[in-house]
Order: C-alpha cells, then sequence, then structure tokens
C-alpha cells in the first residue's frame, strides 16, 4: 500500500492505450539494454512511491529523471513500451506522433513537484525535457509556457483536436498540490513547426446569452477540497468536457476555512469549430454520482494510478 497520497486520481486503466510491440527486427542487444534501464527505473520509481524522506524521493526522482531520458536516447527506444512502470504516467494521442512520460514527487503535505519527457515521434531520441514551474504562474488560466515554464502535472488522459487545419492536445492531468486541496487541469499543447512545445491556448470559451465571447481561458483548472471526488474529464457518451461543479463549503471541523467541494450537478465545454464553449449546467438536476462510470482510484485503498 501506498505511504503517501501523492498519486490520487481518477483514471482508466484504457486512457493509456495498448503497449506497442518491439519489432521483430529490432536487435536483441538494444531490448536487452532498455529492459536493464527499465529494470533501474522501475527500483527507483518504488523509491519515490514509498521513501521513508523527501531526500530519497527527491534523488529518486533526479535518477528517474537521468534513466528516462538516458533510455529515451536509444535507438529503437520509440518502440519500447516502458509497461512496468506503474508510478509512471505515459500518454499518447491516437495519431501517435508523440508520448509524455510524467510522474510526481511528493515533498512534504503542502509541496509536490513534477517531472516529465516529451518523446516525439520525428525525433525519438531527442526527448524534451519539461520542468515544472507552476508556483510560479500568477494566473494559471491565462498564461502560456515552453518546456522550461510549465505547468506541471501527472496526465491520465489526452486528446487531439483541429484548429484551423493545425492540431494541438488537450492534455488532462492531477497536481496534489498542498494538503488542503488537490488540483486537476487541461492543459493546452501546440507543436510549433520546430516541433517545439508550447503549452497554453484560448480555445476555452464563456459567452453570454447573444451568443458573445465575453471571456477566455488559457487552460481550465479545478481546485477542490483534498479528499473530494471530482471528475474532469472528456466523456466519450456525452461528447463533451465534463467536471463536477464546485461550491465553497466553511469545513469549520478541521480549521481549513472554505475549501470546494461538489455539489452534484456539472458543468462542460462542448467542441465548436476547434474551440471549446463553456456550458454552465449540463444536467437539470442534482446527481449523486457522475453520470458515466469513471471509477476514482485512491491510492488510500492501495491502488496505484493504473488502478493495480
Amino acid at each position: 500500500m501506498m505511504k503517501y497520497p501523492f498519486l490520487m486520481f481518477g483514471l482508466l486503466i484504457g486512457l493509456f492505450g495498448s503497449c506497442t510491440r518491439i519489432p521483430a527486427s529490432r536487435s536483441k542487444p538494444v531490448v536487452e539494454d532498455l529492459r536493464l534501464l527499465e529494470d533501474s527505473l522501475s527500483t527507483e520509481a518504488r523509491i519515490l512511491q514509498n521513501g521513508e524522506t523527501a531526500q530519497d524521493r527527491r534523488k529518486a526522482s533526479n535518477r528517474i529523471a537521468s534513466l528516462l531520458e538516458r533510455a529515451l536516447r536509444v535507438p529503437g527506444s520509440w518502440d519500447y513500451p516502458f509497461d512496468s512502470l506503474p508510478q509512471i504516467s505515459i500518454v499518447t494521442p491516437e495519431e501517435k506522433t508523440f508520448r509524455i512520460f510524467s510522474w510526481q514527487l511528493y515533498l512534504d503535505p503542502d509541496h509536490y513537484q513534477h517531472r516529465a519527457f516529451l518523446q516525439l515521434e520525428k525525433a525519438p531520441n531527442i526527448p524534451v525535457m519539461l520542468r515544472d514551474r507552476s508556483d510560479e504562474f500568477l494566473r494559471v488560466e491565462s498564461t502560456t509556457g515552453s518546456a522550461d515554464q510549465w505547468y506541471g502535472a501527472v496526465y491520465y488522459n489526452i486528446r487531439t483536436c483541429t484548429l484551423k487545419r493545425e492540431p494541438y492536445w488537450l492534455l488532462f492531468g492531477f497536481d496534489g498540490h498542498e494538503a488542503n486541496s488537490q488540483r486537476k487541469i487541461v492543459d493546452v499543447l501546440q507543436l510549433n513547426d520546430g516541433e517545439i512545445p508550447v503549452f497554453g491556448a484560448p480555445v476555452f470559451l464563456y459567452k453570454d446569452e447573444q451568443g458573445r465571447v465575453v471571456k477566455e481561458k488559457q487552460r481550465l483548472l479545478v481546485e477542490y477540497a483534498t479528499g473530494s471526488h471530482v471528475r474532469l474529464n472528456y466523456d466519450e457518451h456525452y461528447n463533451m468536457i465534463l467536471y463536477d461543479h464546485l461550491m465553497p463549503f466553511a469545513d469549520e471541523r478541521n480549521g481549513l476555512g472554505l475549501v470546494n467541494i461538489p455539489d452534484g450537478t456539472y458543468e462542460g465545454f462542448t467542441y465548436d469549430r476547434g474551440l471549446w464553449v463553456h456550458v454552465d449546467k449540463v444536467f437539470h438536476k442534482v446527481m449523486d454520482e457522475a453520470p458515466v462510470d469513471f471509477p476514482v482510484l485512491d491510492s488510500r485503498k492501495g491502488k496505484n494510478i493504473f488502478g493495480r
């Protein structure tokens, strides 16, 4: 069972897609090299998850970054699934043009850090490190960033979109944030002509009753009381981004002051010609559970982020 609640967010195993097999033509020594590196990564990932001290966990995170970068630089790594690392999330879009490896470092109840690498199909052996600068974001929902100015998160879903014939991707992620509140986000990833990542884009629109845009956001952020089960994901059934509407709650029992909790209603965004338009109330009745069965996996119940 996990000792630290640093990977508590809802997702499905299927969101990460199927693993890619190494082609038969791939040389055996390369595969063996990658397996050895994966074994070392697995050892460090267990320390990242269960290390007794913040120093132990920080060192493990640094070693994971070093080992993973080394592994991704091995020719043939693009075809290697890295499927024995449950502490590290790997998301890939349907067209498989890239994949993102991300993980979370728990330092103490009020401090979390994130690490990630972007591996591009066009240049698979030149991984791009993403540097978590979320503490420097003064306005999270109205800021763009580069690989060196990334709002860190562990990604649990990805969706491909198109605006003016150019692709962009929605990245659904979790941030442990601090002791009393957690966050889920939907970030936007674009790759410019040089395949350089840019995070954040004004694709989330809020309109008035006359259909005029009154507000736009570069990314979405939902912050809620730790322990609350909050959904933020793309819903295939309703064909929209769906998330819990939150209301402030005075938690006087623990002296936390106001925290946000779900009130049983749902907001969303519908896709309209490459943009996402806000829907204030998706359903016209209060619901006890999310309308689609997406189990919330809680590490306190002995499950990792993949539900194993």
